[in-house]
């Protein structure tokens, strides 16, 4: 009898964890494949900065983590499922809010610029200067209330911040936004330095880990994510980690006018 209950429960144990955790000390997220240098796939591998800072928070928790890269929307809707435990970089707006339990603190914070054809005055451009114009949004990304709520903002949806970057270029769009690490990426990749530049900081958005509500390890997972992020704050590692990924210089972001 007692072979027999120790069978049982190693069962139940196997089918309740899914395809979130490996076992007792391993867990299993999704991470968005195409956010670079956040979190994006190469040769199979997920890397960037919140991908270490996850891998860094389970590690002091006394968990191992491995990432399995997909697209965003996928990893959300994988998560809301159960699927995955947990998925991250994800801002909480008010469509998503409810939908997941989430980091009690944020992972890091996107700075959105605001983007536009190289050579406009140099004024920053705020959202009531979107008003009229094409804007560049990318399907499924969060963006400020601010703009998506703006009936008089046009916006134009697309698959990618890339594309966004390169029809502003191709003069399609008249602004998009995106983070200022991002698009030091995008630029340089799709040698846009001379055909586009921000025009200031429009926006900041705090990003999250987000943790399944269907799921029967999340809530426990969630606490040991928040036990590991507290260590890693506490020793400085949050700052250390953010400081080895490029971005803009902050003289660049200040050298703007506002009128």
């Amino acid at each position: 009898m007692k072979s027999v209950q120790v069978v049982t429960r190693w069962t139940l144990g196997a089918l309740l964890c899914s395809t979130a955790c490996w076992g007792s000390n391993k867990v299993l997220l999704c991470a968005e494949d195409d956010f670079y240098p956040y979190s994006a796939g190469q040769r199979g591998k997920s890397v960037g900065l919140t991908v270490e800072l996850m891998r860094a928070a389970f590690t002091e928790a006394g968990l191992d983590v491995e990432f399995r890269p997909e697209p965003y929307n996928r990893c959300l809707e994988s998560v809301k499922r159960g699927k995955y435990v947990a998925t991250f970089d994800t801002a909480k707006t008010p469509d998503r809010k409810q939908d997941y339990l989430w980091s009690t603190r944020p992972l890091t914070h996107i700075r959105m610029l605001t983007w536009g054809p190289a050579g406009l005055p140099q004024k920053k451009i705020d959202y009531a200067d979107l008003r009229g114009q094409r804007v560049g949004v990318a399907m499924g990304y969060e963006y400020p209330a601010e703009l998506l709520n703006d009936r008089n903002i046009i916006k134009v949806h697309s698959q990618s911040e890339a594309t966004n970057l390169r029809n502003v270029a191709a003069g399609r769009l008249a602004f998009t936004l995106v983070d200022a690490r991002v698009a030091h990426i995008l630029i340089n990749k799709h040698d846009l330095a001379d055909k586009v530049a921000h025009y200031g900081e429009i926006s900041t958005l705090p990003i999250y880990a987000v943790f399944s509500l269907t799921h029967p390890q999340a809530e426990t997972t969630l606490a040991h994510f928040e036990r590991g992020w507290g260590k890693l704050r506490a020793k400085g590692g949050v700052k250390r980690i953010e400081d080895n990924w490029p971005t803009l210089s902050q003289a660049s972001l200040t050298q703007l006018k506002v009128e």
